[in-house]
């Protein structure tokens, strides 16, 4: 894969948005990865691995994470934000149809970009986030965004398994890429590779439940939902509603996993390679 980076604009100030491009440049399709709150480009390498031949596979680092750059004021870390990072990315690769990839907030992201025509989504992966966000669930997401401070990486490692514990049955090879990649080196040892910064938004709006449905209904394309069975963000009942909304969603159910699936998996791979592949004609 190939690090590649473009610029966009935001409150006035020019940023560095960066992105990983793999598969061929003249495919007729785009791959898009969107990671979740904390999370980094790297975490869909399995899913583009499977995916190259027949898409051109982009996996972004939204703003403050992995390597593109942090922003200058911790408010402006909010969805109405990446929007611009993202609309510079796809700009990038001439606005092609998009299948869209998106874990927890890349969902959520999906969602916005859909209902403000700043993507042509062609196919949607919601991975473990909905219709809905129960307050509970950010105000446990809000308690973990911290900045720890490790020795080194089985340090850090250790520190990922015990707060994500969604991320089992990966291989030794997978957690050293997730050490590698989610953390930075600073002159007083490893840190977790994104904006400390990010958590003042997160706690300031984990007060209330997120009514998402106005911007997920009015989304026409064929759609797949990763349900982690144990997740406190999108619930038994989430799921429900959202398919007696829409009968035709594709559900695929992980049995005991929370928030969020790794999506790192055989099997997790497996299924969506199909759905993203899959002629719905």
């Amino acid at each position: 894969m190939e690090l590649k980076s473009t610029t966009y604009h935001l409150d006035g100030d020019g940023y560095r948005v960066a992105y990983w491009q793999s598969g061929s440049p003249l495919a007729k399709k785009v791959l898009f990865c969107v990671h979740g709150l904390l999370g980094r480009s790297r975490d869909f390498d399995e899913l583009i691995e499977a995916l190259r031949d027949d898409f051109l596979c982009i996996a972004i680092d939204l703003p403050g994470r992995g390597q593109s750059d942090w922003l200058k004021q911790p408010e402006q870390y909010s969805p109405e934000s990446y929007l611009p990072a993202i609309s510079a990315v796809l700009n990038a690769v001439d606005n092609r149809p998009v299948h869209w990839v998106g874990t927890s907030l890349g969902g959520i992201l999906a969602m916005a970009a859909a209902s403000l025509k700043l993507a042509n989504i062609e196919k949607l992966v919601l991975n473990d986030v909905g219709c809905h966000i129960p307050k509970a669930s950010l105000q446990r997401i809000a308690a973990y965004v911290k900045d720890p401070l490790f020795t080194d990486q089985q340090a850090l490692i250790d520190h990922i398994k015990r707060t994500y514990p969604s991320f089992r049955d990966l291989s030794e090879v997978q957690w050293q890429r997730v050490a590698q990649y989610g953390s930075r080196q600073a002159d007083d040892g490893l840190h977790l590779h994104y904006d400390p910064a990010i958590a003042t938004n997160v706690r300031l709006g984990s007060n209330e439940d997120i009514d998402l449905m106005p911007l997920w209904q009015v989304i026409e394309c064929p759609q797949m939902l990763i349900h982690g069975t144990a997740s406190d963000l999108l619930t038994q009942e989430i799921v429900d509603a959202m398919l007696e909304h829409k009968p035709d969603l594709e559900l695929l159910q992980l049995q005991g996993l929370g928030h969020a699936p790794p999506l790192m998996t055989p099997f997790e791979v497996q299924a969506i390679t199909e759905f993203l592949k899959r002629s719905d004609a």
